[in-house]
């Protein structure tokens, strides 16, 4: 067999690696963009609970390169005051936004989603209470990857009263979930992997779940408990109890107002910097680490309970 020389055997990988960037290049660019403020039409919109069909508006052309998704755009109303539960299910990058100045209230949907996600949207009518969106999908396969690869979901929800809604429930397989400035008086996230990010998070009972993964609160706002396999859990600003449990990996929490505080991490690392107006205790321990803390400020009162088998805790007031 002959042999190729050396010199044209680089120059072939090196053609031949430009060619495959590029191609995956083109790939990426003939993803949908997705137009979140792109208007919906008003027969692309559904009273929630009406027994009457209501299509959605769908982007016929299926994407280049890949017919299994498409853009949809779908609206459904509400009495003033009425939409109270929202339940939803995804497996790409959803973004949530409130909005509080609307006549009635409503649920818009813009997003890319599979074919099947798709047709179920077109089927769901909703309830006079509240929603229940399935936009799972098959997950799209790549060889490079360039950014999450995930399609983005866009949610904006019109309410009379940002204090309205009851219960919300959200299971994102794997991507981001952004939610911006969001109550409800009982909030569940389940997060496979990826990001969860918040800007607030306010309510009566809230249980955030990551199997791996990184979650950011800049506000969180009521009774927590947070369950995270490995990655890292930063809370900015906590009011309220808490609980937090971690694998491994590191749990950051500042205390905005005093409340009791319950972290548990197996191997990793927990920073706490406690409320100005704590005045309880601290209740720190490590099997194999160190503890770095000041004394208790009181004797009674709010408790500070940290745990960690391998890692360190450190306190600062």
């Amino acid at each position: 067999m002959k042999r190729i020389p050396k010199w044209t055997a680089i120059a072939l990988i090196v053609v031949g690696g430009v060619g495959l960037a590029m191609n995956f290049s083109n790939l990426r660019g003939a993803e949908a963009q997705v137009d979140r403020t792109a208007a919906i039409a008003p027969d692309h919109v559904q009273q929630a609970g009406s027994s009457a069909s209501a299509l959605a508006a769908v982007d016929n052309a299926s994407l280049q390169g890949d017919e299994r998704w498409q853009e949809v755009r779908k609206r459904w109303e509400f009495d003033s005051g009425a939409f109270q539960n929202l339940s939803l299910s995804s497996t790409d990058d959803v973004h949530i936004e409130v909005k509080t100045d609307a006549d009635t209230d409503y649920l818009e949907l813009r997003g890319v989603v599979s074919k099947e996600a798709a047709e179920r949207t077109l089927k769901t009518t909703g309830e006079a209470d509240g929603i229940k969106l399935d936009l799972t999908g098959p997950s799209r396969i790549r060889l490079i990857s360039f950014g999450s690869g995930n399609n983005e979901v866009y949610l904006t929800l019109g309410l009379r009263d940002a204090d309205q809604l009851r219960s919300a429930e959200f299971s994102i397989g794997s991507g981001t979930g952004d939610f911006g400035d969001f109550h409800a008086g009982r909030i569940e996230v389940d997060l496979s992997s990826g990001q969860l990010k918040a800007d607030r998070l306010s309510g009566d009972d809230i249980a955030l779940n990551l199997t791996s993964g990184s979650l950011d609160v800049n506000e969180l706002i009521g009774a927590s408990q947070i369950k995270l396999s490995s990655g890292m859990a930063k809370i900015a600003a906590l009011e309220g109890d808490s609980v937090i449990r971690a694998t491994s990996g590191m749990i950051d929490v500042t205390q905005r107002k005093s409340g009791n505080l319950d972290a548990e991490v197996s191997s990793g690392k927990i920073d706490i910097r406690t409320a100005e107006d704590f005045k309880g205790v601290y209740d720190l321990r490590v099997t194999s680490g160190l503890i770095n803390a000041p004394e208790s400020p009181g004797t009674d009162g709010d408790t500070i309970k940290a745990r960690a088998t391998s890692g360190m805790i450190t306190v600062k007031q």
